[in-house]
């Protein structure tokens, strides 16, 4: 198998990989404007909702910085797999927040998880 037919069978799994993080950026903005979303967590500010769509970003771009030295010394897999625990655990947290606190530590918490393993799946 030639290094053409490598990379082109790859290249699916990067879509894939995307979908979350595509998805989650997409939506966030629109569900902090649900009516159950302000009852529950309470009406955000121009800035805090900016700072909720965005923080995901924000603590994304810290652990890319170090995730390839990390995928070197455990493996790929291992730190793909840490990330999506991360995010996972961030994702429930979200999902189970009654104040804006808990949601944005959620969301930090997927951002973490989504700079662990975006950065390793799409080398």
């Amino acid at each position: 198998m030639g290094k053409l037919s490598y990379i082109s069978n790859l290249h699916p799994a990067r879509h894939v990989a995307d979908v979350p993080l595509s998805y989650d950026t997409g939506s966030i903005g629109a569900v902090t404007e649900m009516p159950y979303f302000a009852t529950s967590i309470g009406e955000l500010s121009p800035f805090l909702r900016g700072f909720t769509v965005s923080l995901i970003m924000l603590t994304g771009g810290f652990p890319s910085f170090f995730a390839g030295q990390l995928a070197d010394r455990f493996g790929r897999l291992a730190i793909v797999a840490a990330g999506a625990l991360v995010f996972t655990i961030g994702a429930v947290l979200e999902g189970a927040a009654n104040k804006l606190g808990m949601f944005l530590v959620g969301r930090a918490l997927c951002g973490i998880g989504e700079g662990l393993w975006l950065s390793n799946v799409s080398v």
